[in-house]
């Protein structure tokens, strides 16, 4: 079976996406019979503020999730072409992800969140503008995906080649945004910079101290 050039192009980036899109849901099941934090007696200090951030990143998992997936089947295929059966499946999965994290990012998801007081967080952010740009970044995954889901319906290789590095864009986006809107800690691996702050109407993005 012949790739599709593009594929060697989109599969580091697609990484990145992975690392939330594919793992996360399991870690963030809960299992109990109580039903959440709530009901039971929980071990962890500031166990609720935890589970906030573990939703937010679910969330995050849900939209990457199917968008993978798509990726996947698209550039292990011949020519980039799905049948429409095919395409009909993967845009559904695709569309279920996506509303999933909207419906988060209208309730508020981890904009609200009470972090743990032990961990290094990113600057409190206005709930409204970092809203406004996670829902930007999930109205370009669906545009995306949608994009080269015609496309691997028509068979068209080379719009394929062109449409699947702009949906991984989108993709990590997503995961930017999700990660820049507040609520969750802030990475602290030895030799990664400062995360960027986000625009304000104040002045341009700066690096966080």
């Amino acid at each position: 079976m012949r790739h599709l050039p593009i594929r060697h192009l989109a599969t580091s980036a697609l990484c990145a996406a992975l690392v939330l899109g594919t793992a996360l849901p399991v870690a963030a099941q809960d299992d109990s019979p109580a039903g959440g934090a709530a009901g039971r007696s929980v071990p962890v200090p500031e166990a609720d503020a935890l589970l906030t951030q573990t939703a937010a990143l679910r969330d995050t998992s849900a939209a990457l999730a199917p968008v993978s997936r798509l990726l996947d089947a698209v550039l292990r295929t011949d020519e980039g072409k799905l049948s429409p059966d095919q395409a009909r499946r993967y845009s559904q999965s695709v569309r279920e992800g996506i509303a999933a994290a909207r419906e988060s990012v209208r309730g508020g998801g981890n904009q609200n969140a009470q972090l743990p007081s032990s961990a290094r967080t990113l600057p409190a952010r206005p709930q409204t503008p970092a809203a406004e740009l996670r829902a930007s970044a999930l109205d370009r995954l669906q545009t995306r995906a949608d994009t080269l889901l015609a496309a691997a319906e028509k068979g068209d290789r080379e719009a394929v080649s062109r449409q699947a590095p702009k949906l991984v864009t989108a993709a990590v986006n997503h995961l930017a945004a999700t990660l820049l809107a507040g609520g969750l800690p802030a990475p602290d691996l030895p030799g990664l910079p400062d995360l960027p702050r986000m625009p304000s109407a104040s002045g341009p993005v700066t690096g966080a101290s």
